[in-house]
């Protein structure tokens, strides 16, 4: 809980007024923490380009790591919540 706190306050911080779609990514990740940009569109309902450039600016901050090293049909992991169960 205190992860998802910690990464809500951070989009806030980061993000500002454009944080709400980061924030319902955050809730989205701790139910599925391995997901592609067309799962973020299809659950935040929103375009593949707005997807795309979320998850790209939480890849930038470290919070999601990019596993399958492609161009397409690229997945990603919540990197710091599945390290928990490490």
């Amino acid at each position: 809980m205190a992860l998802r706190e910690q990464h809500k306050k951070l989009l806030a911080e980061t993000f500002g007024r454009g944080a709400g779609s980061g924030i319902k990514l955050v809730d989205y990740m701790f139910e599925n923490p391995i997901f592609s940009v067309h799962d973020v569109a299809r659950q935040l309902k929103v375009s593949y380009v707005s997807a795309n450039q979320l998850v790209a600016k939480m890849a930038r901050r470290k919070l999601i790591k990019e596993i399958t090293g492609g161009q397409r049909n690229r997945r990603f992991r919540y990197e710091t919540y599945t390290q928990l169960f490490q």
